[in-house]
């Protein structure tokens, strides 16, 4: 990140009531009428996360940071900023909401399907195999667009398995107004101190494992129609998919690169 000193002078200096002080700062800055411009070329090189812990703690406050705009000062009622800048403010802080709050509400529906037997689809399959279709094609389209060239897949499926802790960002978010900033922890200041903790997987796996098993315990306790079990079979089958690969990375070895420092992991 890159400043004019004489944008950061006329503001008084950086905005440091966030805790990602760049993203709050530019933020600032678009609303007074200085323009931002993305180079979208990597000048220098920084260390990711090498646990599951890390990039829980890390993903937890770029999203705290951003929810505490969206709820303190949302960009639709932000001075300053074009229609254009909000949206593009507004997508970053929709794509949490939508992570933390709507994907949850999809992993449990097939799951209420299988132990009640009721489902408001019953009888109206194909309508809501056209608008879910619809929906799932704009899905890939505005991944493909958002994500050129950066591996979209790999976005969405992170997206989608991150919710606990973006649920938990979002819930912290409304405890701290400005004024009351919340404390920050620094990543891999002791890159391979930090234990494999396995009850970070936990919501994952708790989700894997009822959607690779209610399907079968409901058809062999007749708790739903067999028609029904086998329609939401079909979305068990790409929650798993969704899911699973997140929980393969944290399981699978850190990689990085022998002729540089080891501390330097790249995952």
């Amino acid at each position: 990140m890159l400043y004019r000193r004489q944008a950061l002078e006329a503001m008084g200096g950086f905005a440091t009531w966030n805790l990602v002080e760049d993203f709050t700062t530019s933020y600032e800055l678009l609303s007074r009428g200085w323009k931002g411009i993305y180079f979208p070329y990597a000048l220098s090189r920084g260390l990711a996360p090498t646990t599951l812990a890390g990039v829980y703690r890390q993903r937890f406050q770029w999203c705290l940071d951003t929810m505490r705009l969206f709820f303190w000062d949302n960009p639709l009622c932000k001075r300053g900023l074009n229609w254009r800048q909000r949206v593009h403010f507004l997508i970053v802080m929709l794509s949490y909401l939508v992570s933390g709050l709507v994907f949850p509400a999809f992993y449990l529906i097939p799951l209420l399907v299988y132990w009640g037997g009721y489902s408001s689809l019953l009888g109206h399959e194909m309508p809501y195999w056209v608008l879910r279709g619809a929906y799932l094609a704009a899905t890939v389209l505005m991944f493909r667009y958002l994500f050129f060239r950066k591996n979209a897949l790999k976005q969405f499926k992170m997206l989608c398995s991150l919710f606990p802790v973006h649920a938990a960002a979002i819930f912290a978010a409304l405890l701290y107004p400005p004024g009351r900033k919340p404390g920050y922890q620094v990543n891999n200041l002791q890159p391979f101190a930090e234990a494999r903790e396995w009850w970070h997987l936990a919501p994952l796996l708790g989700f894997i494992a009822l959607h690779l098993t209610l399907p079968f315990l409901s058809l062999w306790q007749s708790w739903a129609l067999p028609r029904l079990i086998g329609f939401n079979a079909l979305f068990s089958a790409f929650i798993v998919w969704v899911l699973g690969d997140l929980v393969l990375a944290a399981v699978a070895k850190p990689r990085w690169s022998p002729a540089r420092d080891p501390r330097q992991v790249y995952v």
